[in-house]
């Protein structure tokens, strides 16, 4: 009976995990554009989302909207805009679940203005990699609305 039991369970058990894994970048996603967007807010924009690519990652496919092995806030440092004191860069490293892929469609890095607005709208699709049922799209506007999504909007 117990093993019975045990092979009805298992399958509902292993979407689950995989659920769970593709939320977590997602989770990590909307804090990381929150956190961005406060950050532009406080230092008067200058603040950009961008893929991160750690030595020994091999999620990545190479490509600048390949987000698979994480993402970074940074401040965009210019001769005009020096890097504020007391301040590093990156602000803040994600590290991505390797068992996601993590695509951002439009624009490869997100520029955030003096109002934590991005420069364009972008959609990110978290999809599990060994399950392609099983992915959401997080959908940000221009005017900076986060959304979760089954389908990407631009």
């Amino acid at each position: 009976i117990a093993a019975i039991l045990a092979a009805l369970a298992l399958p509902s058990f292993d979407q689950m995990i995989k659920r769970r894994q593709m939320s977590q970048d997602l989770n990590a996603l909307v804090d990381t554009i929150y956190f961005a967007r406060s950050e532009a807010v406080k230092f008067g924009g200058n603040v950009r989302i961008r893929k991160y690519k750690p030595a020994g990652c091999t999620a990545d496919d190479g490509t600048a909207t390949d987000f698979s092995c994480g993402w970074q806030i940074e401040f965009i440092v210019t001769p005009a805009s020096p890097l504020p004191p007391g301040v590093t860069n990156p602000l803040r490293v994600v590290k991505a679940n390797e068992k996601n892929d993590v695509m951002k469609q439009g624009v490869s890095t997100l520029v955030l203005n003096r109002w934590g607005n991005p420069n364009a709208g972008a959609s990110i699709n978290v999809q599990h990699k060994r399950d392609g049922t099983i992915g959401q799209c997080l959908n940000l506007s221009s005017g900076g609305r986060v959304r979760l999504d089954s389908a990407c909007d631009y």
